[in-house]
Formats: C-alpha cells, structure tokens, sequence
C-alpha cells in the first residue's frame, strides 16, 4: 500500500466555466480526455474519469482517470477553451495531467500543450479495441452479423475493422435494434437501461462509448444470457497507446493485450465461485490491481 487517496477530485477552474476531475488524485499521473459543450455535468465527467481508471488498471497502470470540462457554446466556446488550455498547461507540461481531444474539441484547440502525436488516429484504436474484444468473445467472425449503433463513436472505423475480419456490419439506429449475435453500442452514457435491454436479445455487448450501460442494464442484459463486455476494455486502445514506459509498437499488439484482457475476464466469469458476469468479472480484475497501490477502491463502479 501507498497510502493513496481514493477520493474523487473536482476543482472548478478559474479562468472559466469549467473544470477537471481526477478520479484518485494523489496518483503520479492522470490521463484523460478535455470536452466541450453547453453544459457537461460533474457526474458524467467523475464516471468516465472512473472508467479511465479501471481501463489502465486492467492493464497493470498506476494511472488515474481524468475528466476535464469547458462549459461554452457559440461565439464565447474559443475564448473559453483557450483560457481552460491556459489554465491546465503546467500541470499537463509537467507530465502529471495528459488529456486528449473530446468531444467539442479538435487536436488544435490543446495545441498549445505540444503533446507528442498519438503514434495512430483515435478512432483506428479504438476500432482495434472493439474488434479484439469482439474476437475474444464470440470467436471468429467471418459471415456473422454485427449490429452497430449509428452515431456512436467512431462508428465507421469500427464498420470497416469488422469488414476487413470478414464480418457483415449493420449500422442501424439503436431504436432499430432487437436480437442477434452482437451488438457494439455507445452513443451516450447510459443509453442502454433496463427498459432498452428488456427488449433485446443478444450474445454479447460491446461498449463503443464511455459507460453506455446502466446497472439495472446490466442486471437485464446478464440474466437474458448477454455477454456485456465493459467500455474500460473495448476502448482500451487509446490509453495503451499513451501507456508510460509500456507502448506497444502496432495496433496488432494493442489488440492483442485487449483479447488476451477480455479472455481472462471471461475465463473467471466461468468459475462457478465467481459472481456474476464477464463485466463484473473484468472489474474485480482491475479492482485486484488498484488495491496494490491504493488503500481503498474508488467509491462506485463505471456503471452509469
């Protein structure tokens, strides 16, 4: 134990309406994405710092999650982000803070932060994340259909990951999901509720976007016999790229880390001692990890 604290932290910023989440604030590092919108509320912002979190602990990655937020619109949205920018720059120049482009924000707006280019776009890595996890799930998938929400991040790179491994993509709207092999969602956080998963049938759930599912989700999904494979796997990609000390060189190796991740999860999930599911399962093993660096487990699992 390193006496850690497992406590969130939000400070609100002073040069604007904004502010940064850390999910374990006394950690060496913390790596995040920065957003822009009208209105970015703290809970979403403390979730998908929690999901970081659990992504680089399931990796063995003494790294916090972080979410920082610009609340501006319209003609005001510049000037608030580059006083946000401003405002962040010793912390992410010293190494401690790493926050990537979110939503409501382009690669130029943090230019100023001269953060080394990612070695790979994004959206490849994160469609390389879902494919492995996909992979380690259902096993092959050559001529197998594979719904995939339209409008969920990076969409199309996932439709051509999946067409390239012989896959049949069909993106559709969520409203037109209902049954089969697999589905890879994640528009929104928690858009898959119980009153959603009630009426769908399928083999498994990739989350495409940060905590799509919510926990009485989950409970309905499991009990159906949906395998649900949780967003801090399948979106791995990114932050295995900005590992410190640990990139892998190709997005073939990154894939490889979230298969074997995912297959692990799901061998402990077929312990007849072990409670619960693939996602639950992936959490206890993120959860073993942070227990050797901090003193207690972060209050609440990404679970919208």
């Amino acid at each position: 134990m390193t006496g850690q604290n497992a406590a969130v932290h939000i400070t609100k910023l002073s040069s604007t309406d904004g502010f940064l989440a850390v999910d374990l604030p006394a950690a060496p590092r913390s790596v995040g994405v920065i957003r822009c919108a009208r209105k970015i509320l703290t809970d979403g912002a403390v979730l998908l710092a929690r999901s970081i979190t659990y992504s680089h602990a399931s990796f063995g990655l003494n790294v916090s999650g972080a979410s920082a937020a610009v609340n501006a619109e319209g003609d005001g949205r510049d000037a608030a982000l580059q006083a946000a920018v401003g405002e962040l720059a010793e912390r992410v120049e010293s190494g401690s803070l790493h926050l990537d482009a979110g939503k409501g924000v382009a690669v130029a707006d943090v230019a100023p932060w001269s953060l080394p280019p990612p070695a790979f776009a994004a959206a490849d890595a994160v469609a390389t994340g879902v494919l492995a996890a996909a992979l380690a799930t259902v096993g092959p998938l050559d001529g197998r259909t594979v719904m995939i929400e339209a409008g969920a991040p990076c969409a199309s790179a996932i439709e051509t990951a999946f067409a390239a491994a012989k896959a049949v993509p069909d993106v559709r709207p969520l409203t037109e999901f209902g049954h089969g092999e697999l589905a890879i969602v994640g528009s929104r956080p928690g858009i898959v509720d119980h009153s959603v998963a009630g009426g769908w049938s399928f083999g498994a759930l990739i989350a495409s976007g940060p905590v799509p599912v919510t926990a009485r989700g989950l409970a309905v999904l499991e009990a159906a016999g949906t395998t649900v494979v949780p967003d801090f796997l399948s979106l791995a990609g990114p932050h295995l790229l900005r590992s410190v000390g640990d990139e892998p060189a190709s997005l073939d190796a990154i894939g490889a880390r979230i298969r074997d991740a995912v297959a692990a999860a799901a061998t402990e999930a077929s312990d007849a001692d072990a409670p619960g599911g693939l996602f639950l399962a992936a959490c206890r093993r993120a959860e073993a990890h942070l227990l050797t660096w901090v003193d207690q487990l972060p209050f609440g699992r990404p679970l919208a």
